[in-house]
């Protein structure tokens, strides 16, 4: 027999030539008994160590994998890290001319707890045993992430099949960091998991989302993709979708007359909406959807909601959340959405919050186990990628009943004061808040909110324009009594000689604030560059109303990329205002005169009338 050192690992050759290890304390014994029965590690040049040795298990960087690999470890006498290589099994090493053991049961109670999250030492990590080993001994003094994958360096570094990247189904052009969103995307969900697209406003998440859709239609023809979002975004979501993608069967499960048959649904992509997913959560559970989306994923946040419980029920391969708020007040809120993305990984609701409090300390814990999983991108980590203006358009679909009053009122308006009165009654009565008896929608106090809540998140400023009166009353109320931002408002009660004080207080808030204002009051002549989010609440016929409103912000001195949004009902009088000013047209005829030196034809009028978004 004799002692063999390999790598740090110290075997014993016996004499028919085979190997075998010994425990630290069989060859501790060897060398105290007087009648040793093996040779003594003396005869190799081997001393016995008076100290023990604590294993350490680190994640490394691997050449065939993104998620590194674990290696053991231990510290020689000056506390140099000295990597042992893959197989050590034994409970002792070399170092030198040292044999050292470890410390005594240290080793098998690390061994197990690597079985336990069912991955081993030398072999590459899936992105669901990174997460795992994350997860489970961050915080173990014998544990070490060394290559720390967040969803940032993930994304600079996914593999792009050019297949994949190239595929025909796209027909949208990225910019460089929406490319690397999508990468990341695909990456994550190559690996099994879901997760979370967390960048702001205006930084376009759904051209991403879009973009892995075609890569995954791409790959599976059959895909079945279910898009869950708030009803004023089924809309955007459908025409998006046609404008970045080629050949793609897009249905909009909504309204009465959605089918209760799942065997109906045979379109590749489904979109419907919160509450009709809740309603309808036995229907849409009979597929297995290959990829499910929840646009504005806060609205699962409450895990105790039958909403969230239910959308939950519905069976997918990849959750993917969406949400420019990902955790607004509470832990839980992490769990909640993170248990649609990856359910189970966060453990149970009472073991989570067992674990993880409401403190900092938690939530960088937290944070450091999540990261791999979350990507978000503020406006200001992309300057370089982005137009000095964003807009946003945002159409907004009409739910059938809401379609239905359209109607009767437009009829009632053209009989009663005619067809110019219709006109002006029309977009009065789309601007009424829910508590007004005439109101039609209030979809778009609904994404206004949405907007808002966001902002009021990251500290940024917005400025709102709408001409119509109630509208601007309701807004000032909402924000100030329910956001609790300070709110100012602009219009044309408000005299002149005041109007640059408002301006003045509204731009030295610290911190997020809303000032409401009428076009024609705040759309000339005044400076407001604190603002880099503009609102257009109430659509307008004269293009030069727009612009010259949204110059307020985006002008010289303006620091920020300027967020322009621009939502408007779709098939009603506000979508042929929205063509009208999108398209720039210059008007030759003007016959008719509407408000002010703003002018439209009667064909114009004619046109604007003829929508009608009962027609589907």
């Amino acid at each position: 027999m004799r002692w063999l050192v390999d790598g740090n690992e110290l075997l014993l050759k016996l004499d028919d030539d085979k190997i075998t290890r010994l425990s630290a304390m069989d060859i501790w014994k060897n060398e105290h008994d007087s009648l040793p029965v093996f040779p003594s590690i003396k005869d190799i040049g081997l001393f016995v160590s008076n100290m023990t040795a604590m294993p350490e298990v680190k994640i490394i960087p691997s050449p065939t994998s993104d998620f590194g690999k674990l290696q053991l470890y231990v510290r020689d006498d000056l506390f140099n890290e000295v990597g042992l290589k893959d197989g050590h099994l034994s409970d002792h090493v070399v170092i030198g001319n040292e044999w050292i053991p470890f410390t005594p049961e240290l080793l098998p109670a690390l061994i197990n707890k690597l079985d336990d999250a069912d991955v081993e030492i030398g072999r590459d990590l899936t992105l669901i045993e990174y997460l795992r080993c994350i997860r489970d001994f961050n915080g173990e003094e014998w544990f070490e992430d060394k290559l720390i994958v967040n969803a940032r360096t993930l994304s600079d570094t996914a593999l792009s099949l050019p297949s994949e990247v190239t595929t025909p189904l796209f027909t949208g052009n990225l910019y460089d960091y929406q490319r690397k969103g999508s990468n990341w995307l695909v990456e994550v969900m190559s690996q099994g998991a879901g997760a979370v697209l967390g960048d702001t406003m205006g930084l376009g998440k759904t051209i991403q989302v879009i973009k892995v859709m075609c890569v995954l239609l791409n790959r599976k023809p059959d895909a079945r993709i279910l898009i869950v979002c708030p009803s004023s975004l089924v809309e955007n979501w459908t025409r998006e979708i046609a404008k970045f993608s080629e050949g793609i069967e897009v249905i909009q499960h909504i309204g009465s007359e959605r089918t209760g048959d799942y065997r109906r649904l045979t379109e590749s992509v489904v979109i419907t909406t919160y509450d009709v997913a809740r309603i309808d959560s036995p229907v849409l559970a009979q597929i297995t959807w290959d990829l499910m989306v929840l646009d504005e994923a806060q609205f699962i946040k409450n895990p105790s909601a039958q909403r969230t419980k239910r959308i939950k029920e519905i069976p997918r391969h990849i959750g993917l959340a969406v949400t420019g708020t990902p955790f607004e007040n509470h832990v839980s809120d992490i769990w909640s959405i993170f248990d649609f993305c990856l359910p189970g990984f966060l453990g149970t609701r009472g073991s989570f919050e067992s674990r993880f409090k409401d403190d900092e300390y938690s939530a960088s814990v937290l944070g450091e186990i999540i990261s791999p999983l979350l990507l978000r991108r503020r406006l200001e980590d992309v300057p370089n990628d982005l137009p000095d203006m964003i807009k946003i358009p945002m159409p907004i679909k009409l739910s059938m009943r809401e379609a239905e009053a359209y109607e009767f009122k437009k009829e009632h308006y053209m009989n009663s004061v005619g067809a110019l009165g219709a006109i002006g009654n029309l977009r009065k009565d789309l601007a009424r808040p829910g508590w007004d008896q005439d109101c039609i929608t209030t979809q778009k106090y609904d994404y206004l909110q949405m907007v808002l809540q966001e902002l009021t998140l990251t500290g940024e400023k917005m400025i709102v324009f709408t001409d119509q009166f109630i509208a601007i009353g309701e807004i000032v109320r909402w924000c100030s009594m329910e956001l609790g931002v300070p709110t100012f408002e602009l219009h044309g009660k408000v005299p002149a000689t005041q109007r640059q004080e408002i301006v003045d207080n509204f731009s030295n808030v610290v911190g997020s604030a809303v000032l409401v204002c009428n076009p024609k009051v705040g759309g000339t002549g005044l400076n407001i560059v604190e603002a880099s989010h503009v609102f257009h609440f109430s659509m307008q016929w004269n293009p030069a109303v727009i612009d010259q409103a949204t110059a307020r912000s985006y002008r010289r001195g303006q620091k920020k990329n300027v967020v322009v949004y621009y939502p408007y009902y779709v098939s009603t009088i506000e979508e042929y205002m929205w063509d009208r000013v999108a398209n720039k047209r210059v008007l030759a005829d003007r016959a008719v005169q509407v408000n002010e030196g703003e002018t439209i034809n009667k064909n114009e009028l004619i046109a604007a009338l003829s929508l009608n978004p009962t027609k589907r």
